[in-house]
């Protein structure tokens, strides 16, 4: 086996390239120096943050007893959405929280998605129809704003990585240019006025997605659609029996 090269001594197991080491000494910092050096974010997301990036916690749906009747099923599986939904309210008003802002654009898809799976039932059988029906084109709206919001999220940096590249010399990051040719700068700067574009887009969309929250909020948007949930699981919503058909 050859020698190991001098140098840096072996880090001790356990640390490896993934401990948090002082940059004077080089040497390992405590778990609780660490953690005090970190910059505080205000609250935590509800999700678990894997190299950069936050995953939900995928809460699992509460188990449906299929001796329920249906809209009471569809009650605790859409408060469940709009619980996912309202655990990222806290990240909303940051713009720069990119990947909270991302998951909270696929909790708004899930709350999205099973009011619209439900809807046919809440229109068949009660007379809460229109208020789901109100309630999809809500949250739609909220998952489109933030949809467009996470697309500028991630073309600036792809634009970035690009023009970094038509930056570089030929020859690598290591040679040296000559000349004035080999520089495309009219492509560079129509990437520059891409990126300001594209942002200037973002942050009206930004604005204009806290103005459409607050408004919600005013009106107790989530606190109404919860209200009517309650009274689907409490029997206060009495079902009806479906119209008959012609």
């Amino acid at each position: 086996m050859p020698a190991r090269p001098q140098g840096r001594a072996p880090a001790p197991r356990g640390e490896g390239c993934h401990a948090v080491r002082s940059a004077r000494s080089g040497g390992p910092i405590p778990a609780d120096r660490a953690a005090a050096r970190r910059p505080a974010r205000g609250g935590a997301c509800p999700g678990r943050r894997t190299g950069g990036r936050v995953v939900s916690n995928g809460t699992s749906p509460p188990a449906v007893n299929p001796q329920d009747p249906l809209l009471a099923s569809a009650a605790r599986l859409i408060a469940l959405r709009i619980h996912g939904l309202l655990d990222y309210e806290q990240h909303l008003w940051h713009a720069d929280r990119v990947a909270e802002l991302h998951e909270m654009r696929i909790a708004a898809k899930r709350l999205r998605y099973t009011l619209e799976l439900f809807l046919p039932a809440f229109q068949d059988y009660s007379d809460c129809g229109a208020e789901i029906a109100r309630a999809i084109d809500e949250v739609k709206w909220l998952q489109e704003r933030l949809g467009r919001i996470h697309d500028a999220d991630v073309l600036v940096p792809r634009l970035a990585r690009h023009l970094g590249g038509m930056l570089t010399p030929p020859g690598g990051g290591g040679a040296e240019a000559e000349g004035v040719h080999w520089l495309d700068v009219d492509a560079c700067q129509g990437i520059l006025v891409l990126c300001r574009e594209v942002r200037d887009e973002r942050d009206r969309h930004y604005a204009a997605l806290l103005e459409r929250w607050q408004r919600l909020q005013e009106e107790a948007f989530f606190e109404r659609l919860q209200g009517l949930l309650r009274r689907v699981l409490t029997g206060a919503l009495a079902p009806r029996a479906p119209a008959a058909s012609q």
